[in-house]
């Protein structure tokens, strides 16, 4: 086994990286589970630098198979997924592998509202913070002001939102073409998560200025990322009073819903069901409430 083996899996990870972004989870999930495979049958197989090699490249794997479950809606899945990436992480002795699987555990809990969890998880991603890059730093504080958004704790969210901004910028103005855990974790990223957690606080104004920032900045590649960013902002134009620009920007997440099937955007779409009840019988939101009910079914 050789580096073109190494290279094959990181082109096949990349591809299925750069296909979630564009589709969503379902066209991708399949390869992910066979390399996986192959992946736990190779390290059984050999021992010394190359079985660390390829137990960092099943812990990427196990970790985006747990992304993947996540976007999908199985959270049960995507716990697994993630407990077996952090196995991989603990037999390399690998901090920046730890704090990064630590962290999308905590994003993971979150989405099944357990608050208290996902600050414990969060906190210990962040409990070495000289060990991180700057980019590894603004993702993990990014998801403490998710979990501290979801907890109720607007000064604490507030903190974390403006840490993880700078971290991120500082990461922005550091050199490119590295390869990195939180590629994806830029400036224009914080910025709509920020939205999503002043939207949880209901502090509606802070929430579409992010959400505004996040979306005109966003990569033309990564649609899933664009229709959850839409669904948000939707959501914070409901929670602003303003139904009929909620049913507006909505519209154009169902577009983008129907083409990734996020179901973190479906699951978006229909909590800004119940908050357009008080405007149920506008004709914006009656003809909304159809687009809803057809991609939920």
């Amino acid at each position: 086994m050789g580096p073109e083996l190494l290279d094959h899996l990181d082109r096949v990870f990349d591809d299925c990286a750069r296909t979630d972004n564009l589709a969503g989870p379902r066209y991708v999930g399949g390869t992910v589970t066979q390399q996986l495979t192959m992946l736990d049958e190779l390290c059984s197989q050999t021992n010394g630098r190359t079985r660390d090699e390829l137990l960092a490249r099943a812990a990427r794997y196990a970790e985006l198979a747990g992304w993947l479950h996540q976007d999908a809606g199985n959270l049960d899945a995507a716990l697994y997924w993630s407990d077996r990436a952090m196995e991989y992480a603990q037999v390399l002795d690998d901090p920046h592998l730890t704090s990064y699987i630590l962290m999308r555990k905590s994003n993971v809990t979150t989405d099944a509202h357990q608050a208290g969890r996902a600050l414990g998880l969060v906190t210990a991603a962040l409990r070495h913070p000289d060990r991180l890059t700057p980019r590894l730093r603004a993702v993990a504080l990014r998801q403490q002001a998710v979990a501290s958004a979801l907890a109720g704790e607007a000064d604490a969210c507030g903190r974390a939102v403006d840490a993880a901004m700078a971290e991120a910028v500082q990461a922005a103005a550091g050199p490119t073409g590295e390869p990195e855990l939180a590629s994806y974790c830029t400036p224009a990223y914080i910025a709509m998560e920020a939205g999503a957690c002043w939207t949880q606080l209901a502090v509606a104004d802070k929430a579409i200025t992010a959400l505004r920032q996040g979306l005109d900045d966003c990569p033309a590649a990564q649609q899933r990322d664009r229709g959850l960013g839409l669904a948000r902002l939707a959501s914070a134009h409901a929670v602003a009073g303003d139904p009929e620009q909620a049913c507006t920007v909505a519209h154009q997440a169902v577009a983008v819903s129907v083409r990734t099937a996020s179901a973190r955007t479906i699951t978006e779409l229909r909590s800004l069901r119940g908050r357009l009840a008080p405007w149920r019988r506008m004709s914006p939101v009656v003809d909304l409430d159809r687009a809803l009910v057809a991609i939920a079914s």
